[in-house]
């Protein structure tokens, strides 16, 4: 099921074409879901599933609210109206570009296919203080992560192939730890996936591969197969993933 609601701020029937006309909506996937939004300055998003992205547009500004999930932008350029994402406490502003935006439950990733983005993210304090912000610039074929923890990170190298290519319903993976292809997995299967047992062994390990977003289940069984884990199924609407423990 989608779910979707559509706030115009002119006739609710037609999108408004003149780029000075106000513009808000808010956009959201269920699980499973994968969504294509045409907006009314020609920029196209791509929502992912179990997303939400809020839209405001006016004379002179373009800004998108990321809720939850990750968002593939393609951002038509606009000299005199920059776009502006906000996830969590980053911020990234491009003036035309392909770019996706995946929000954690404590860290933000920004990868560029096309085109350049600016980021910035509040320094990190021991004071808790919020006000300091420090920037990187990404270029296509960067990406940079940001955490509560850690604050943002020096920017990396980027697979283009591999970014927004769930549009596809392709899942592919380049040295990301266990943790990410859990929260895809619980995006795209109604069933709870869990880490059980000693969390931290399993967050370690790192992933390399490609999945088929629509067989989670095939996913979790390569897993296994692949990497020192258990998958247990045995809990209706659970998977629970552990360790695995050495033969006796």
């Amino acid at each position: 099921m989608l779910i979707t609601v559509i706030l115009w701020t002119s006739n609710p029937s037609t999108p408004p074409t003149d780029v000075s006309t106000p513009f808000s909506a808010r956009y959201a996937t269920a699980i499973g879901e994968v969504r294509d939004v045409a907006l009314p300055d020609g920029s196209r998003l791509t929502l992912g599933a179990a997303s939400a992205v809020a839209i405001d547009f006016s004379a002179d500004t373009r800004r998108a609210q990321l809720d939850a999930g990750e968002v593939f932008f393609d951002v038509v350029s606009e000299a005199s109206r920059a776009f502006m994402v906000r996830a969590g406490d980053m911020d990234a502003t491009v003036v035309g570009t392909q770019f996706d935006v995946r929000l954690s439950d404590d860290s933000v990733r920004v990868a560029v296919a096309e085109g350049e983005v600016r980021v910035a993210y509040p320094l990190v304090l021991t004071s808790g203080v919020k006000d300091l912000r420090i920037e990187r610039r990404l270029s296509a074929g960067k990406q940079v992560l940001a955490s509560t923890q850690e604050g943002l990170q020096p920017v990396e190298p980027a697979n283009v192939t591999a970014i927004g290519a769930w549009r596809d319903d392709k899942l592919l993976y380049d040295g990301a730890p266990l943790t990410e292809l859990i929260e895809d997995a619980n995006r795209y299967t109604d069933a709870r996936v869990v880490i059980d047992g000693d969390r931290a062994t399993v967050a370690a390990l790192r992933v390399r591969g490609s999945f088929n977003a629509r067989d989670i289940d095939g996913m979790l069984s390569a897993l296994a197969e692949i990497y020192p884990l258990d998958v247990d199924r045995s809990t209706a609407g659970v998977v629970r993933i552990s360790p695995r423990r050495a033969a006796n």
